[in-house]
């Protein structure tokens, strides 16, 4: 059994080994291994404009969009903010209706029956017990909604520039640039990464 578990972590992770240490790579044709070092796919991608405008509409449309851009609501961030909503809902009620059902409501009752409003029972008494909940919730949504590609190709196109869109244009193209992707590729891996190591400390500190 440690066998067949080891064998498939290795099978997990090799591409993701692969696309780092390629991303490293003076270059990569017919050899086993990249030949040289480089981190200049990193400088290459730091100054491309393209994926710094594709790494803010990402942080604009994780974040909930950007309403300067209602306008052309449907293929604008805000709009593909929305079509993130539409999918990630089942993800938010899944992971914070345990949470709510276990919340001991009586603790409620006894604030407002000191005087609080419901308001200042819901700000005060039941929004510091689930925050960290909310706070892993949102973690786990935005690392899906970093990375997702499907729906955001479907719905704009190549209209609205975020990183996965701007990745597949770097591997599609005639003339690939199979390094700088790598690059960004690892960049959004780490992202990804970083919201769920906040998503962890958050539900450590619930627990």
């Amino acid at each position: 059994m440690r066998i067949v578990t080891a064998l498939y972590l290795l099978y997990l992770a090799a591409p993701i080994a692969m696309l780092a240490v390629g991303s490293f790579g003076e270059s990569w044709t017919n050899t086993l291994f990249p030949t040289g070092l480089t981190t200049r796919w990193y400088e290459e991608v730091y100054n491309d404009p393209s994926f710094r405008r594709a790494f803010v509409t990402s942080l604009k449309v994780v974040l909930g969009g950007d309403p300067a851009t209602i306008g052309g609501f449907i293929f604008s961030p805000a709009g593909l903010g929305f079509a993130y909503a539409y999918y990630l809902i089942p993800r938010v009620v899944m992971l914070m209706l345990p949470v709510l059902a276990n919340f001991d409501y009586a603790q409620m009752q006894a604030a407002e029956s000191l005087g609080a409003s419901r308001l200042r029972a819901v700000l005060e008494v039941m929004l510091p017990q689930i925050l960290p909940a909310l706070v892993t919730t949102y973690s786990v949504v935005a690392a899906v909604a970093i990375g997702a590609y499907g729906t955001a190709l479907a719905l704009v196109g190549t209209q609205v520039a975020i990183l996965p869109l701007v990745l597949y244009s770097k591997i599609s193209e005639t003339g690939s640039d199979f390094p700088a992707a790598a690059a960004a590729s690892v960049i959004l891996m780490g992202l990804c990464c970083l919201v769920i190591l906040l998503a962890e400390l958050a539900g450590h500190r619930r627990r």
